[in-house]
């Protein structure tokens, strides 16, 4: 905090969780989802051309689910990508986590609902400013890179070992915990 804001914290929270494990899911299908804005710095269009690449070396194909708006939105529509819908922004994305096979996302109450699901999360950064805060969340199962290669490479051997459930992902959730804020 300090280094961006020069401002000092004796404590850092990246918020709380509830359980919500009991919400209908409308997706029935195998999908990725992404959460958050359409806009340059959110690694969007990485997140599609990862996703684009992973279908090209899948025989089993998914779909990537976009929950969102923003400035770049009426253009990745228009592209028409095969296996992309575009949902917009929703309140509660709990439903949609839940059964997803992986999530791409960098806000950190996104990449927090996710953890609490047991997914794994993947999050691009583009600048020092996003590295910092989530190279941090690495120990809890969260993968940060800038690299596209490296992405689609971890989440092909997460296929291929069809192993989608994130263990490490319980400590965060126990840290960040109300019990634990209160």
């Amino acid at each position: 905090i300090r280094k961006w804001y020069y401002e000092r914290s004796t404590f850092i929270t990246y918020g709380f969780y509830r359980d919500a494990k009991k919400l209908s899911n409308p997706l029935l299908d195998n999908y990725f989802l992404y959460i958050g804005r359409l806009d340059n710095d959110t690694g969007i269009e990485t997140y599609i051309n990862v996703f684009k690449n992973l279908n090209n070396l899948n025989k089993k194909k998914f779909k990537l689910y976009i929950l969102g708006d923003g400035k770049l939105k009426a253009s990745l529509v228009k592209k028409n990508i095969n296996n992309v819908k575009f949902l917009g922004w929703r309140n509660n994305t709990d439903k949609y986590i839940r059964d997803a096979k992986i999530v791409f996302t960098d806000g950190y109450l996104s990449i927090l609902q996710s953890l609490y699901f047991e997914k794994y999360v993947f999050s691009h950064y583009s600048n020092d400013l996003k590295k910092d805060y989530l190279l941090p969340l690495e120990k809890y199962g969260l993968f940060v890179t800038d690299n596209e290669g490296l992405m689609i490479k971890r989440i092909a051997q997460l296929l291929k070992m069809n192993r989608l459930i994130n263990i490490k992902s319980k400590k965060i959730i126990n840290k960040f915990s109300l019990d634990n804020l209160a």
